[in-house]
């Protein structure tokens, strides 16, 4: 049998996890962000108009499964097989996927969350759709089903420890950029006062 997909909620190559980005964006990339937009923009707009854009562009989407749009492929494929001495043959097989679409970011899939085990679920990750499923031989379809319906429950369990660290994250984001907007007004204001003392003399 032959699983489909790579790890899940599991440590990028970079080893951060969910906490480490969302620790990350509220402490460097906010005000990364801030100081990188035109000064005009502050003469156009209020604080409260750029919180809004900001926070709207910064804050992190949860991952929601649809659920009740899931379909399935199952379609026949050719498979290996190792008998006791380890010699190799192929035989019939099926390959079994549920296809489940889903909302919200699909790079919170690679980042562990703060509960998790050491045997995460496998999938793959499309645009827009998570590909759960298995290779096997026809006589283990059930097993394939079982293997769909155990990974699917994990998976559904990684999402659920993730809301917490990002409902957390939307909540801080908010004050966190318009704390980094009055500075970066602030900024702005002494320089233009400076600027024009200096024109005056």
């Amino acid at each position: 049998m032959a699983i489909i997909g790579e790890l899940l909620f599991w440590s990028r190559a970079d080893q951060a996890s969910l906490s480490d980005v969302l620790r990350h964006n509220l402490e460097v990339e906010v005000r990364q962000k801030i100081s990188q937009l035109p000064a005009a923009r502050f003469d156009r707009d209020d604080d409260e108009k750029i919180v809004a854009a900001l926070v709207k562009e910064m804050q992190c989407e949860p991952i929601e499964l649809r659920l009740e749009e899931s379909d399935a492929e199952v379609t026949d494929v050719s498979v290996t097989v190792r008998d006791v001495f380890g010699d190799g043959a192929t035989v019939p097989g099926l390959r079994v996927v549920k296809v489940v679409p889903f909302d919200g970011e699909r790079d919170l899939f690679g980042l562990r969350p703060n509960s998790w085990n050491l045997n995460p679920p496998r999938g793959e990750v499309r645009s827009g759709r998570l590909l759960i499923g298995m290779e096997v031989r026809q006589s283990q379809s059930e097993e394939a089903l079982r293997y769909i319906e155990e990974t699917l429950a994990s998976i559904q369990t990684c999402i659920a420890s993730q809301r917490p660290m990002i409902d957390e994250f939307n909540r801080a984001l908010v004050e966190t950029v318009r704390s980094a907007v009055i500075s970066r007004r602030q900024t702005l204001g002494t320089a233009s006062d400076l600027a024009a003392r200096l024109r005056g003399r």
